[in-house]
């Protein structure tokens, strides 16, 4: 049974009073109150069944460079009491480019709902905004707006020759065609003009080229072009490239034509979902821009007939509201101008019967208002209905609702509900008819302090900070929480997502919420009345009623509660295969041997509970069948299984692009950030720490029997192992460039290409000789004389053999192409893959390194290094006063330091601070 918190035992203890009432009413009242009490229990049933999860991924900072660390810590809780969740023992975190390509993934073990961690932004990684995304495998079974997501930006510290572009353009018609009257201004970090410098500019729509010429900057570093524009309807995915001609260097932009082209994504959401004729209605709405942010805009709402109604102009964010009361057989619009250019937007068309639904938690600080009105037809027909309050993940309250003469009005005291977002659903049985969702603040978070040892920390000074922890009755607070101290002229700062605003707001909302921090920064009207507001234009998912009615399936992806791995063994048509044995083992240098055995059950099914948590390691899973029982033609893991990427809703510009970023200038011109280089330890370092240094030497030289070469490709034992499944030859294709099946292709390295009547394995035109694997010459073995090219033998021996039998392929030659392959078994060309034997690799696991603190000594005279990140404290807990103390190092320069606290006591507290102090030259 799950665990219920006082509120919620009180609501449901009202339900069942209620229902008791309602029975001694008469037996049609108690009819409905059954009902009722019959849909909160199945929704209860389903709640149990798939109890919902938030994740909050807390990191140091938001800016990075390549080389950097990003400093993590997972938080993952029960949506209904706050505290850790039982489902998941690690959470999946993944880097995503600006592509939609995950570039990196790992996992974070957790204890008590805790994770920390680090991810390493290697060379590897190209200059541009990622997405760190973080979820459970439990998270899978919900909407992927359950995940978090946190937007960063990484930037080459370590190039030369940063450009900063500043970009203006005008629109118009001109003999019948669009264009753009494009100014590019191109300057340093010091703001110092590119001049004269050869630049290519391309502006392209998609993989379409629309515009591509040369142009050398002027004295002020400034260009101009005329740019030929598509259809208005067709400019959604318009970029900018920049070219230099001496570096090769490429700067890329997303380019808005704005005026006729700016397009602008006008929504409207009444409350309560409908807009009904005869019924006033308040109705939300938000414009979005090109970039997948609000924008703000005013206009007025006309009818069909011209006639203005009424105004409307965005508070927050794009978001606003306005009251309509629609006429039957009108139609009504909203009609603005942005960018000169007048637009209209119908709004929803009204329907002539229904129930209207005004929720309001503004008006009392005790009490949450719900007014329900409906039009005659519906009044007349004396019908009852469920109104039921809940959250995410808890049934807070329930009644029973008759509209007499088309009017209804309950007052819920808010007592009964816990700070969140709460939903209000009116319905028909189990019909949803109306809906309303609400933010409820009792301002019960945990209250933080961070208080300085001393109110004038100097430079190179060792600072210590006293923590102070307490909830909001004064009463001290044990609980585990992050600290990270950054230095502000390095670092940006913003109002994204803290654990409050991620718990509370952001996890429960459609779509991307902007700013979600700001909303909980002061606890004043305004933004209580912005809060309510996004409520009305954000707050339409909720709970699926459909599912009351539903059988409560087995979820598609199961809770991680360990380290596990299972699956089921099936026959040639499909039959469970029952009591055989199944061995997994593992043998590395690193780890030495681990052997675990079980034997499959009735079902066929096999599990491996409790494996050891490791970093890196590749298992080999073997079944062993009874002498004279079935084969075994397939097992059947059941892997992990990555979370598709969808489509990103916002469009992030490039850094380069954003030149009001004083902190941009000063990481990029300073000293450079002490870069992540394996076996070395800053604190090691004495003296100057050199340049690392790039020897170029020749390609590897591969010698295999009468065949060398130099090596052209090398697939390694970490991308096969990544390929599991798949053959050869689909992995050979996928990496090697230019090679292929073909009739077309020289025999030798001087031969001329011809058609040939048998395909060939080639690469370009010419054929590949032979396939030399585990030191053994394919043709040899087949009784060939060597170097006469593939035979269709040996195409299907790459075509059967899996990536998961192999540890490395080499592709090489000079004058003649030949592919070595090595497997693991050593068999050479007789390597068979075994029905039952399975290569398992789980998703390696991070561990948190130790953050680097420097100890500074009265003469020391040490370059200088760039701390971005001055400290970083995962893990600090508060005694049983709610006190904690720490010390860090300031840096050799006076400015302005932002220490973020947030955490938990993982027993339904949470809270954040954010402070500033100020380091002074003594």
């Amino acid at each position: 049974m799950p665990c219920y918190n006082y509120k919620y035992l009180k609501a449901l203890t009202l339900c069942l009073l209620l229902s008791v009432n309602l029975l001694f009413c008469n037996y049609s009242i108690a009819q409905d109150a059954t009902g009722l009490k019959q849909i909160l229990n199945r929704a209860e049933q389903y709640r149990e069944a798939f109890p919902f999860e938030k994740l909050h991924l807390q990191t140091d900072r938001e800016q990075y460079t390549i080389g950097d660390t990003v400093w993590l810590k997972a938080y993952v809780f029960n949506a209904a009491t706050y505290t850790p969740s039982a489902l998941s023992s690690k959470i999946y975190v993944e880097l995503i480019n600006d592509s939609s390509n995950v570039v990196n993934r790992f996992a974070l073990p957790l204890a008590s709902g805790l994770g920390y961690g680090q991810l390493i932004l290697n060379d590897k990684l190209k200059d541009c905004n990622y997405t760190i995304r973080a979820y459970t495998n439990w998270m899978q079974n919900f909407s992927s707006e359950a995940f978090t997501n946190k937007h960063i930006v990484v930037r080459d510290v370590y190039a030369t020759d940063h450009w900063l572009i500043s970009e203006e353009h005008t629109t118009k018609s001109q003999k019948g065609e669009n264009i753009a009257n494009l100014a590019l201004h191109l300057t340093d970090l010091s703001k110092m003009a590119v001049a004269y410098r050869d630049v290519e500019l391309q502006v392209t729509n998609g993989k379409r080229n629309l515009f591509k010429s040369t142009f050398t900057t002027s004295d002020g570093g400034n260009l101009k072009a005329t740019i030929p524009l598509p259809e208005a309807k067709d400019v959604s995915n318009l970029s900018i490239i920049l070219t230099d001609k001496i570096t090769k260097k490429k700067l890329s932009l997303p380019f808005s034509p704005g005026g006729q082209y700016q397009k602008i994504d006008l929504q409207f959401m009444p409350e309560g979902g409908t807009i009904i004729s005869g019924l006033p209605v308040r109705v939300g709405f938000k414009a979005i821009a090109e970039n997948g942010l609000g924008i703000c805009i005013r206009g007025s709402i006309i009818d069909n007939l011209g006639q203005e109604v009424n105004t409307f102009a965005a508070t927050h964010l794009g978001m606003g509201y306005f009251i309509l009361i629609p006429e039957a057989g009108k139609t009504y619009s909203a009609k603005y101008n942005f960018g000169g250019v007048s637009h209209i937007v119908p709004l929803p068309v009204a329907k002539t019967s229904g129930i209207s639904l005004r929720g309001d938690a503004l008006s009392s600080t005790d009490t949450v208002f719900v007014v329900m009105r409906t039009t005659p037809d519906i009044a007349a027909a004396d019908k009852k209905y469920n109104l039921v309050v809940h959250s995410a993940d808890l049934v807070y309250y329930g009644s029973l609702i008759k509209l007499t003469n088309g009017f209804a009005r309950t007052a819920i005291s808010k007592k009964l509900l816990n700070s969140g977002i709460v939903s209000i659903s009116l319905l028909d049985g189990s019909t949803p008819v109306a809906s309303r969702r609400l933010f409820i603040d009792h301002n019960d978070r945990l209250q933080l302090s961070v208080t300085p040892g001393s109110p004038t920390p100097g430079l190179k000074d060792s600072v210590s900070l006293t923590v102070n922890v307490c909830d909001a009755e004064g009463k001290p607070v044990v609980g585990s929480f992050g600290l990270a101290v950054i230095d502000n002229a390095l670092n940006k700062t913003s109002s994204t997502d803290n654990i409050t605003s991620r718990l509370l707001l952001s996890s429960e909302l459609s779509g991307y919420v902007e700013e979600s921090s700001w909303y909980f920064a002061k606890n004043d009207p305004e933004r209580m009345k912005a809060l309510d507001i996004l409520m009305l234009c954000q707050g339409w998912r909720g709970f699926d009623w459909s599912l009351v009615n539903a059988p409560i399936v087995k979820p598609r992806f199961a809770p991680e509660t360990s380290e596990q791995l299972s699956g089921n063994l099936r026959s040639l048509f499909k039959k469970p295969i029952r009591k055989a044995q199944v061995k997994l083992f593992s043998m590395s240098k690193k780890y030495g041997l681990i052997l675990q055995d079980t034997t499959s059950d009735d079902y066929g099914e096999f599990r491996f509970d409790n494996l050891p948590i490791l970093d890196t390691i590749n298992y080999t899973l073997r079944v062993v069948k009874e002498q004279g029982g079935e084969s075994i033609p397939n097992i059947n893991l059941n892997e992990f299984t990555p979370a598709k990427i969808g489509k990103q809703l916002i469009t992030y510009a490039p850094w380069y692009t954003v030149q009001n970023d004083t902190s941009l200038a000063a990481y990029l011109k300073g000293p450079k950030p002490f870069k992540n280089i394996p076996g070395i330890n800053p604190a090691d370092v004495k003296g100057r720490l050199l340049n690392e240094v790039t020897i170029k030497g020749k390609k590897a030289y591969i010698k295999s029997g009468r065949y060398s070469g130099s090596e052209i490709k090398q697939i390694t034992e970490e991308e096969l192992i990544q390929a599991k499944k798949s053959t050869l030859y689909n992995i050979l294709l996928s990496k090697v460039k230019r090679l292929g099946v073909s009739n077309l292709y020289s025999e030798g390295p001087f031969g001329r290409a011809a058609f040939h009547p048998d395909p060939a394995l080639v690469i370009g035109l010419q054929r590949v000789a032979d396939i030399i694997v585990d030191g053994q010459s394919s043709l040899a073995m087949m009784g060939m004389s060597e170097g006469l090219g593939l035979t269709n033998e040996m195409l299907d021996f790459l075509k059967y053999m899996s990536a998961d039998e192999v540890k490395d392929i080499r592709v090489a030659g000079d004058f003649e192409y030949f592919i070595t392959v090595t497997t693991r078994s050593g068999n050479g060309y007789f390597t068979r893959t075994n029905n039952n034997i399975v290569r398992y690799t789980p998703v390696p696991y991070c561990f948190p390194a130790q953050f680097y603190r420097p100890r500074y000594k009265p003469a020391d005279t040490a370059p200088l290094v760039a701390r971005p990140t001055l400290h970083w404290e995962p893990n600090l807990i508060t005694d049983k006063d709610g006190n904690a103390t720490l010390s860090f190092y300031t840096a050799d320069k006076p400015g302005k330091y932002t220490i973020t606290i947030e955490g938990a006591d993982m027993a339904g507290n949470f809270g954040s601070k954010t402070s500033e102090i100020v380091i002074k030259q003594q």
